[in-house]
């Protein structure tokens, strides 16, 4: 997707939200339940070709609360990709559909914890990254 602009940053409020929500989904659904969304996903896409660069897509963000978070792009989000995960470190793809935003972030101490003591979530984003 083009992306409008890439931003380093410490996760912000509004980003805790999205990588919780990342979390959240990751933390309903098992390995294998997954491993079945790869294809015609609703909620979830995950792409795991070796050719391209692995992600994983919530494309619904109009039905979430996610959707009334501001981005700075002037246009509200429709998806996000997390398109790679190396605690402390993750980085975002959020797109509005005309265009997207790269967000390369530093995970809290706090979120960090919550990530790396989720291990069916550490389990899946060692798999995939």
């Amino acid at each position: 997707m083009p992306m409008f602009a890439s931003r380093d940053f410490i996760l912000d409020s509004k980003l805790q939200k999205v990588a919780a929500y990342i979390q959240a989904d990751f933390r309903l659904a098992s390995l294998g339940g997954l491993r079945n969304h790869m294809d015609n996903a609703n909620d979830v896409m995950i792409h795991l070709a070796k050719t391209d660069a692995p992600a994983v897509t919530f494309s619904n963000m109009a039905q979430l609360p996610l959707y009334d978070l501001d981005f700075g792009t002037g246009f509200k989000p429709t998806s996000v990709q997390l398109r790679s995960f190396d605690a402390p470190y993750m980085m975002f793809a959020i797109s509005d559909g005309h265009g997207g935003l790269a967000v390369n972030t530093t995970l809290p101490h706090s979120i960090y914890e919550a990530f790396i003591n989720d291990t069916e979530f550490s389990t899946f984003a060692n798999f995939v990254y």
